[in-house]
């Protein structure tokens, strides 16, 4: 591919994420306000309607690990998202909102699985995957997007018009996709990741397996309740959905830092920090309605929670192995967020939002010590070997 081309690859990367994550995942957490004041949903009940979208997000994880699908099957994904977000503001039945929000994550699911592989590999073949990092920046567009865009738009109509004009605009930025990515070869998902590299590995794909489930769980009890809990607990003299923006500010350049500094450092050692900046974020509005504070927990969980992902990814595709690391690392995470939601809405209807954001911090806080001891119990080995 020449430049031109590499570029309208990345781009479309860009924006597929956005569609699918940004907005057809993460866009339930500035509506989910205005959908509990209109229709009465409980906490269990939001964190069911979040549990349906990550069992479909498990689930699309699983399909794209297949190998067998060609790139159709990417815009088709692409534009059940978008329709599934859409049809979120056509209805009020508990029953098709489950519905919607399973098809979702099926979509968001196999689209970031598949694009990880796909476009990521293309780009490599290319000689380089150069501008990676802008890839993954598409999810922190789609939040910062909805999260600007959705307390301009809300006070003027309806939570069910939020919902429609979100999907429109996915339908427009498919568009978009499709020209961006139309001329690139239709091929499979890999069968199996090589190697890059020889190193003996820090963190093994166990260990990394893990920790990305716990920080599924851990993670997603805040990206899910942020808001709705803030809007019930606290009177800030602005609309708290402006928080999710700030969780967008946060993961759009985040990519971008986290590589740089997985280079300057170790990918291990940029992935311990980022875990311990993301502990200390979900910490902070424990207790505390501080507006001052509830910017700096959004802004540093923004900035982690992409970074993780990015860094984990990059840790996996590292180690040799003969099955697509992405899809497996994906299905754990899915597995740790579709508990979250559910755990997170029981203890928020028993025990108030402390505990539940107490747990949230605990779950992230027990990956981190799990992958301390793991990288100082290998670093010690290869100091071992290497004397």
């Amino acid at each position: 591919m020449d430049n031109k081309q590499h570029l309208r690859l990345i781009i479309g990367g860009f924006l597929s994420l956005a569609v699918v994550m940004g907005i057809g995942r993460f866009a339930y957490t500035p509506l989910l306000p205005y959908m509990e004041e209109a229709t009465g949903l409980s906490s269990f009940s939001s964190g069911l309607l979040a549990t349906w979208n990550y069992i479909g997000y498990f689930l699309g994880a699983l399909l794209a690990g297949r190998g067998t699908f060609r790139v159709r099957w990417f815009y088709i994904f692409l534009f059940v998202s978008a329709m599934t977000t859409y049809s979120m503001g056509v209805t009020e039945s508990m029953l098709i909102w489950s519905a919607l929000r399973l098809l979702s994550g099926v979509a968001s699911g196999f689209v970031f699985v598949f694009m990880s592989e796909w476009i990521i590999r293309r780009l490599a073949e290319d000689g380089g995957a150069k501008g990676v990092g802008l890839l993954y920046s598409g999810v922190g567009f789609g939040i910062l997007f909805t999260g600007i865009v959705l307390p301009l738009i809300l006070p003027l109509t309806t939570w069910q018009m939020g919902w429609v004009f979100l999907g429109v605009v996915s339908i427009g930025l498919i568009v978009g996709i499709y020209q961006s990515t139309k001329h690139v070869t239709p091929t499979s998902l890999p069968t199996r990741t090589i190697s890059v590299g020889k190193k003996q590995p820090l963190l093994s794909i166990n260990v990394l397996l893990i920790s990305y489930f716990l920080e599924g769980f851990g993670y997603i009890i805040y990206a899910t309740f942020i808001t709705s809990v803030l809007a019930t607990v606290a009177s800030f003299s602005f609309d708290v959905v402006w928080i999710w923006a700030i969780v967008g500010m946060g993961a759009m350049p985040s990519c971008f830092f986290w590589a740089w500094l997985g280079r300057v450092l170790k990918k291990e050692t940029a992935l311990i920090l980022a875990y311990l900046i993301q502990v200390v974020s979900l910490i902070l509005p424990t207790g505390s309605t501080n507006a001052l504070l509830v910017f700096l927990s959004a802004f540093g969980f923004g900035a982690t929670f992409m970074g993780i992902t990015v860094l984990t990814i990059a840790l996996a595709k590292e180690q040799q192995t003969m099955k697509p690391v992405v899809s497996q690392l994906t299905a754990a995470y899915a597995i740790g967020q579709l508990l979250g939601p559910v755990v997170a809405g029981m203890l928020l209807m028993i025990h108030g939002e402390t505990v539940a954001f107490v747990v949230s911090a605990g779950a992230v806080a027990l990956a981190l010590v799990f992958l301390c001891l793991s990288y100082m119990k290998r670093g010690q080995q290869h100091a071992v070997r290497q004397y």
